[in-house]
């Protein structure tokens, strides 16, 4: 089964396939958070602009595939003698046109911080094909800029997309409460594991667990774990000097009796209450 460390280098990694077939990789690493304010260069409102533009020429695509497989049908019912490669070619088109009707949700939550590889990957090789990447560079160098301008995570995008990886309900647009419910926080140090949540007690932010390290004692005597924590974050206080798709090392320390654990975020840093809670 995927980790969240093998799932976050699938985002860092991803392969998109340009119109000569030729691929390019590229990395969504940035925070997009939808309704976020725009001073603060994290929200999707230029991007759903974008998202517009592709969906516009996908339309285009439907409506003239669509008339071209009426044609086909009508032609094969005229007692034609190709009939039946007719009918085999409406059935492409058929086919065609209703993937492309699939994906235009997905398109959508791309451009809102909540994309699938996959349909990542899918939605920039449409930017190339329509050409709506910056042509002042060229094609690499323009998907690429796309990525970093329009495309990126929130922090249940990541951790919702990767529950769906592992078979669960929850889902990138899943309520970050719902990670968490009550009946399943956890209330021991000793029980927290790997892929299990962190949720704040706001419901304003949402990370995973890919790693714990056994119970031990802190420089201060008291006890800790560490743990290798995956997230996408506004927060640039992780280490690195940046928000954004990425993972850090936290200490957790203690819980009380509301369930909620004190973490060092990252381990020597700041401390937040966060409750934990399995995947489910």
């Amino acid at each position: 089964m995927i980790t969240p460390l093998e799932f976050e280098k699938r985002y860092h990694n991803l392969v998109v396939t340009l119109d000569d077939l030729s691929m390019l990789t590229v990395d969504v690493k940035n925070y997009r958070l939808r309704g976020s304010a725009p001073a603060k260069h994290h929200d999707t409102v230029a991007a759903e602009n974008m998202k517009d533009r592709i969906l516009s020429h996908l339309n285009d695509n439907i409506k003239a595939d669509t008339k071209l497989e009426k044609s086909e049908i009508k032609a094969a019912s005229a007692a034609n003698p190709w009939a039946p490669l007719l009918l085999m070619e409406a059935g492409v088109l058929h086919a065609l046109t209703q993937n492309m009707k699939d994906a235009k949700p997905r398109i959508a939550l791309v451009h809102m911080g909540k994309g699938w590889p996959d349909d990542i990957a899918l939605t920039l090789s449409l930017v190339v094909h329509y050409k709506l990447y910056d042509k002042s560079l060229d094609v690499k160098l323009g998907v690429t800029k796309y990525c970093n301008d329009y495309i990126g995570l929130d922090c249940n995008g990541f951790v919702g997309n990767y529950a769906l990886a592992i078979g669960s309900t929850l889902t990138a647009s899943t309520y970050i409460g719902s990670f968490a419910p009550e009946a399943k926080r956890r209330t021991k140090l000793e029980d927290v594991q790997a892929k299990d949540v962190m949720v704040w007690p706001d419901y304003g932010h949402i990370t995973i667990i890919d790693s714990i390290d056994p119970l031990t004692k802190a420089a201060d005597g008291k006890p800790t774990r560490e743990a290798r924590v995956v997230e996408s974050t506004a927060f640039s206080g992780l280490g690195n000097g940046r928000d954004g798709l990425q993972n850090s090392l936290y200490a957790i320390r203690s819980v009380d009796a509301h369930k909620k654990f004190t973490i060092e975020r990252p381990k020597g840093g700041g401390k937040d209450l966060v409750y934990i809670s399995p995947l489910s």
